[in-house]
């Protein structure tokens, strides 16, 4: 989830604000936590193998873009978060013990 602020707002095609980047920050932080509590992700028992890290960034960006999309412009883009969440799931490995 490395992500920054101007990529989500280009990706949105949103101008240059104060006001719009607040909102946008603010929506990217809800979208973070999102996306642990959406795939059931617990560093307790859970890890994402150094071969799939970089496939990982690519659809965390993706789910923070779509989910700040979703509230910003009222678009209902809720499969499309299913999807990437799936996704993001099948890229965690059980802790073995």
């Amino acid at each position: 989830m490395d992500i920054k602020l101007e990529e989500v707002r280009e990706a949105l095609r949103k101008d240059d604000h104060d006001y719009i980047n607040r909102e946008i920050s603010r929506l990217m932080k809800a979208a973070m936590a999102s996306i642990y509590t959406e795939t059931g992700y617990d560093k307790r028992i859970h890890f994402i193998p150094a071969e799939n890290r970089g496939r990982f960034e690519e659809l965390s960006n993706s789910y923070i873009i779509e989910y700040v999309r979703g509230y910003m412009d009222r678009v209902d883009n809720r499969k499309i978060l299913d999807t990437l969440s799936v996704q993001l799931e099948g890229l965690f490995k059980p802790i073995q013990l």
